[in-house]
Order: C-alpha cells, then sequence, then structure tokens
C-alpha cells in the first residue's frame, strides 16, 4: 500500500472513532439520567410502601382470620363432600346427555341438571347453618344428596 492511502484510511478511522466516541458519551449521559431517576422511583416507592403496610395490630387481626378461617368443622367437610358428589354426578349425566346430542332439548335437559345442582347446594348450605343437631344435619344433607340424584336419574329417563 501507499503511503497516501495508508493516510486516508487513517483519517477515516479517526473519524469513526470520534463518531463513536461522541455516541458512547451521549449514551452515558442518558444512562447516568436514567439511574437517577430509577433512584428517585425507588425512593417513592419505598415511601409508599411504607404508608400502605399494615400495622402490628392489623397484622395480628388477618392473621386470626387466617386462622379461623382454616379451621372447618366436620359437618362443613361432610358438606361439602356432598356437594362434591352431587357436582360430578351431574358432571356424568350432562356429558352423557351432550355425547348424544347437541339438540335445543338437550340443552334444556343440561340446564335442568345444572339448575338442581344449584338448588342442592343452596339447600345444603342452609342444612348447614341450621341450628339443629349433627346427626339431624348430616341426616338432612344424606336426604338433599338421594333426592338430586332422583333428579338426575328422571331426567335422564325422559331422553332414554
Amino acid at each position: 500500500m501507499r503511503k497516501k492511502e495508508l493516510l486516508k484510511i487513517n483519517d477515516e478511522l479517526f473519524k469513526r472513532l470520534d463518531s463513536v466516541t461522541a455516541s458512547f458519551e451521549e449514551l452515558k449521559k442518558d444512562y447516568e439520567a436514567l439511574q437517577k431517576e430509577l433512584l428517585a422511583l425507588k425512593e417513592e416507592n419505598s415511601r409508599l410502601t411504607a404508608l400502605t403496610e399494615p400495622s402490628a395490630p392489623s397484622k395480628a387481626l388477618e392473621q386470626k382470620g387466617v386462622d379461623n378461617a382454616c379451621r372447618v368443622s366436620e359437618d362443613t367437610e361432610y358438606a361439602s363432600s356432598v356437594i362434591g358428589k352431587i357436582v360430578v354426578s351431574a358432571a356424568k349425566h350432562c356429558n352423557k346427555l351432550t355425547a348424544w346430542s347437541d339438540s335445543p332439548e338437550i340443552r334444556e335437559l343440561v340446564n335442568l341438571i345444572l339448575g338442581r345442582t344449584e338448588v342442592a347446594k343452596a339447600n345444603i348450605l342452609k342444612i348447614l347453618s341450621s341450628q339443629t343437631d349433627n346427626h339431624e344435619k348430616r341426616r338432612n344433607i344424606d336426604k338433599e344428596l338421594e333426592v338430586c340424584e332422583d333428579y338426575f336419574l328422571s331426567i335422564m329417563a325422559q331422553y332414554n
């Protein structure tokens, strides 16, 4: 290579270096500004968090509520298991119906089953909140399960 060509290439490289250095300085300034903004936002966040954190007494009340909510009586567990059985049974019957057809009559029968399921759940919750003894509550809940199953079977018999 000739000396003139080398000087020309060297000059171009210096110009590129100057433009890259200028871009770097701009980015450095932007970075510093963003760092300051981030610091300000962190301070504001910690200030707001301190304002919204519950105090010690309210934390104690919250924990007491959680503890009370975790304790479930045997009657409630039994009622929820029966409701679960009713819901599973309703789902099975609905699946059988919809496997046969997707006609408006079938949709009506499915709606009847789902409606009866909701009624059963409401009745069981009413029984659960009644002032009767535990044995009576369980007997009434079992009776509701039996009535519900009979209803589902009568719905299925309408289509067969």
